[in-house]
């Protein structure tokens, strides 16, 4: 069993090296879930491929410690927030992102997804991020809904 907190260990020792596929998914996982222990009883071999395969069309073999680095933060926020799209909407999304919907170089987020995303990062609640970007709050919570699917659909 390896946890969240082992996994930022190793990116904090280890700043020059490159990590493999089959480890970053590991530490996605565990940063979405807390650890990563492929005998628990509640480890979910699909949801760790789906991490590895959506992690090698975007990286490739191998990722650099910032990479990682990223994408935990970004499964760690996208978990804490949760979904508020429907299935219908999300599978939508999905179709609208695969026809080439989603700007370039930005991960798929739009500046205001962006924007949100990184203030939610940095632990702001919802009424705090509304604030600061000038929006109500429920533009922000369809802002991070909306980046979430585009995730997800990676």
């Amino acid at each position: 069993m390896r946890t969240r907190e082992h996994y930022e260990n190793m990116l904090k020792s280890n700043p020059g090296t490159t990590w493999g596929l089959s480890l970053a998914a590991q530490a996605v996982y565990a940063a979405k879930h807390g650890m990563f222990d492929h005998n628990a009883s509640d480890y979910s071999h699909d949801e760790y491929r789906a991490i590895y395969l959506r992690l090698q069309a975007k990286y490739g073999e191998v990722l650099n410690p910032d990479e990682v680095r990223d994408e935990m933060s970004l499964v760690s926020v996208m978990s804490r927030l949760g979904s508020r799209t429907s299935p219908k909407k999300a599978a939508a999304s999905r179709r609208n992102a695969q026809l080439g919907g989603r700007p370039k170089g930005s991960g798929g987020l739009t500046a205001l997804q962006r924007q949100a995303l990184d203030l939610r990062q940095q632990g702001l609640s919802i009424k705090e991020i509304a604030a600061r970007m000038g929006r109500q709050p429920e533009n922000v919570r369809q802002l991070l809904a909306r980046a979430q699917t585009k995730w997800e659909s990676k």
